[in-house]
């Protein structure tokens, strides 16, 4: 009743199969070689369960270095502030090594720029662990603003987000009010 051998690991045209040292170990390994022709077929003893076996410790192991970035990306609804759009990101350094400052920043573009334009990002001024932000420009006209985020660590370790491609939001243009004076006078 609790098989592990379903929870196997497919790799480089090799079937890892967790087997259990019983009766059932041949039977299923020769099931693997008849669905999979051309694969090397491999048993592995362990202290498996069916809920946890080759497949699952595989895909669990951890990295140790991971420099992870965490956003909710700005949405259409989002109205300036006075400052721009405030852009807000949790960067966590998982190894420890310490993030680079100077490396902490989001590229923005619109459709109508010749290049993107970084801003540095600064440490909240809520206490937030791990908290930075930066704040794109308000715009002129109604376009459509792209932006990514990138940090990288002192061990060298670069993290954009998303990992590919970028964010968007409709940005509505003109100046912002500021404190509540929508004629601007």
């Amino acid at each position: 009743s609790n098989q592990p051998y379903t929870n196997s690991l497919i790799l480089n045209n090799k079937v890892l199969v967790p087997i259990m040292n019983n009766s059932w170990d041949d039977e299923a390994l020769e099931v693997y070689e008849e669905a999979l022709p051309g694969y090397k077929i491999l048993g592995f003893t362990g202290t498996w369960e069916s809920t946890d076996a080759l497949h699952c410790r595989a895909k669990g192991i951890p990295d140790l270095e991971l420099l992870q970035i965490f956003h909710n990306p700005l949405n259409d609804s989002d109205s300036p502030q006075s400052d721009g759009y405030m852009v807000q990101a949790i960067i966590d350094d998982i190894s420890g090594a310490g993030l680079i400052d100077d490396e902490l920043k989001i590229f923005w573009w619109t459709d109508e720029m010749d290049e993107s334009e970084e801003i540095l990002m600064e440490v909240c001024p809520q206490d937030i662990e791990d908290c930075y932000r930066a704040s794109i420009p308000s715009q002129f006209s109604d376009t459509v603003v792209k932006y990514y985020i990138q940090a990288i660590d002192l061990t060298g370790r670069f993290e954009t987000f998303p990992m590919a491609g970028y964010f968007a939001f409709d940005a509505i243009g003109g100046t912002p009010a500021q404190n509540g004076d929508v004629n601007m006078d």
